[in-house]
């Protein structure tokens, strides 16, 4: 006591004398006395680990969590444990009170230690969650859960200031690989987070085939809808009805189904808007999910919608509409596949596949400016000639279709099997596009998608684990009665 108390050591951790920290923790009973020991700062005591996060000191925070406790010495490795997850009054600056390792997610040069502070939860006797989770499955509340206190507790404050929450914002690969927290999470899964996750899911699969029972189950014209471009759509369905040989019949039962449709639409949509109003920057950071949503509510909705009488009696839809259901369509099914994601093991292919996409807009961001010279100049070359770019919007898709090995050289230069005279500038545009864009572009894209499926799997694995993360956490933080109910 005359030499390690609380001046002695916070002088020695204010003159980095590390040596000093280091034959003070090499001892059991000297470090048994240490974690007991509380710094006063501004008339707040922390105690020793508290103090060097506090100051940032790295080497004494790896000091102080790397210690080793003999198997037999339980009640110390009881006390270290307790001094590894103390929960304390909040830094300056801080509105809530915060753990170490809450306090070590928020500072970048702690991150790496971190791994560290969880191993020593890991012990022969199993793995002890509380470091990370203090109520596992039990519905946020005051009495019972301490992450996110302030002045009021609040499930709110719960979300933000949980130790899972702020791995999944820190995004650190090896606190994410770190068994404490895969263990933690499936754990979570498994005593609610299934069955709740079962419930969405079948909530989407019910959405999924309500409109696309409805979209096939729709009327269409006896031809086409592009064969009808010079009607109204009331007059086009006023025509269908009173054909005499196969007028176009009422339906009771899809004219019901469109209003469900309808309804479940609006009520996703406002789901979307109270997310972007509460979650603000998160929700953008979601942005390619988020927008595909979006996209599948406002078609379905324009695709439900009854213009007329006559539309709404029968089921038939104007062409912008069926076109606008078809977009919907082809976003309502990638959609169910982004709830696999979120929870399933096998989510983490899915999750893949939206990295190597999102990888191949970055690519097509830089690359997007040749496509458009040669979009224009195949444009210009073939505007009389062929119809496929008479306007720079047919030939968007055609030279998009080339990208693949669609060029379709003979019918573009040898028509009837006759030389386009005049067509040697053509030629040598043609010519270039082939080699830049098939033989150098595609293959240097191809190339690094290639290169880099092992960075993408470990990504899409820690991906999906994050979207578990948030996924059990909004499910304990909103219907926390729900989860303890399911965990029994």
């Amino acid at each position: 006591t005359d030499f390690i108390n609380a001046d002695s050591l916070k002088t020695t951790i204010d003159k980095d004398q590390l040596d000093i920290a280091s034959f003070f923790v090499s001892d059991t009973r000297r470090f048994a006395a240490i974690i007991q020991i509380q710094i006063d700062v501004n008339g707040r005591a922390y105690n020793v680990l508290e103090y060097s996060i506090a100051l940032k000191k790295s080497d004494f925070v790896r000091t102080f969590i790397s210690v080793r406790i003999p198997g037999d010495e339980r009640e110390l490795y009881r006390a270290y444990k307790n001094f590894l997850k103390h929960y304390n009054v909040a830094y300056s600056g801080s509105n809530y009170d915060q753990t170490p390792v809450q306090r070590m997610l928020t500072m970048t040069e702690m991150l790496p230690l971190v791994p560290l502070l969880l191993e020593q939860f890991v012990g022969e006797d199993g793995i002890d969650l509380s470091v990370v989770d203090d109520c596992l499955r039990a519905r946020p509340s005051h009495n019972r859960c301490i992450f996110g206190r302030s002045k009021r507790f609040s499930t709110s404050n719960w979300l933000k200031q949980h130790p899972l929450s702020l791995i999944a914002e820190a995004n650190h690969a090896p606190v994410y690989d770190h068994d404490v927290v895969k263990i933690c999470v499936d754990l979570k899964f498994q005593l609610f987070g299934n069955f709740l996750y079962l419930l969405i899911l079948c909530a989407q699969i019910f959405f999924v085939i309500l409109y696309t029972g409805v979209a096939l189950g729709s009327p269409t014209p006896p031809r086409s809808y592009y064969d009808s471009l010079n009607i109204t759509c009331k007059q086009l369905c006023d025509k269908l009805t009173s054909d005499p040989f196969d007028p176009l019949p009422g339906n009771v039962f899809l004219r019901f189904l469109r209003a469900l449709l309808l309804l479940c639409s609006g009520i996703a949509l406002l789901k979307e808007f109270i997310q972007l109003i509460t979650q603000r920057e998160k929700y953008f950071r979601g942005f390619f999910v988020n927008v595909l949503e979006l996209h599948t509510y406002i078609c379905a909705i324009l695709f439900a919608i009854d213009l007329n009488y006559c539309s709404q009696r029968t089921g038939l839809r104007c062409k912008w509409q069926w076109e606008a259901g078809a977009l919907g369509m082809a976003s309502v099914w990638t959609l169910l596949l982004l709830v696999f994601m979120n929870a399933l093991k096998i989510g983490k292919y899915g999750l893949l596949f939206v990295s190597v996409f999102l990888t191949f807009l970055k690519f097509c961001l830089i690359y997007v400016f040749i496509w458009i010279g040669y979009i224009i100049a195949f444009h210009m070359l073939f505007v009389h000639k062929k119809p496929q770019f008479t306007s720079v919007f047919y030939s968007i898709p055609k030279t998009l279709a080339m990208l693949t090995g669609e060029y379709d050289f003979d019918d573009l230069f040898f028509p009837h099997g006759k030389v386009l005279q005049g067509s040697e500038a053509a030629m040598v545009l043609y010519s270039t596009f082939v080699f830049t864009m098939n033989i150098v572009i595609m293959n240097i894209m191809v190339g690094l998608a290639v290169s880099d499926v092992k960075r993408f799997r470990l990504n899409a694995k820690r991906e999906h684990l994050r979207a578990r993360i948030e996924t059990c956490l909004g499910l304990q933080a909103k219907f926390g009665l729900l989860c303890e109910t399911c965990s029994r």
